[in-house]
């Protein structure tokens, strides 16, 4: 996503210029966790299993619980391969009015979750 910057330069000159705004990672998650409290935008996501049990994790636009609006799911299902599942997104994200929350489920199951703060 790129955001407009409007700059004063020297006097009476105005510079418009776009300062693109990344993304963050959670890093990588192996429990249920609040990802983020607040409001912000969800950039996508990945699940990873061990190749040999299903993996599944599900976002929720809430900062404290497995409750609210999904706003993402990925799983894996017992040994596939590959052995990941992205969540896609749009090119601008995914507003989440409250944050977000991730539900995890598998063994061994592992998790990512980027987005953008506001």
């Amino acid at each position: 996503m790129l955001q407009m910057l409007r700059l004063k330069y020297g006097k009476g000159v105005i510079i418009m210029a776009r300062k693109r705004l990344l993304c963050v990672s959670s890093g990588l998650k192996t429990a249920d966790a609040a990802i983020f409290a607040g409001e912000c935008v969800f950039c996508g996501g990945k699940v990873i299993a061990d190749g040999t049990n299903a993996a599944e994790v599900v976002l929720y636009d809430n900062a404290s619980a497995a409750s609210g609006t999904v706003i993402g799911k990925a799983q894996v299902r017992a040994a596939d391969a590959p052995e990941t599942d992205s969540i896609e997104v749009p090119p601008d994200g995914v507003h989440c009015v409250n944050g977000i929350y991730a539900d995890v489920t598998g063994t061994n199951a592992e998790y990512y979750v980027y987005y953008r703060l506001i």
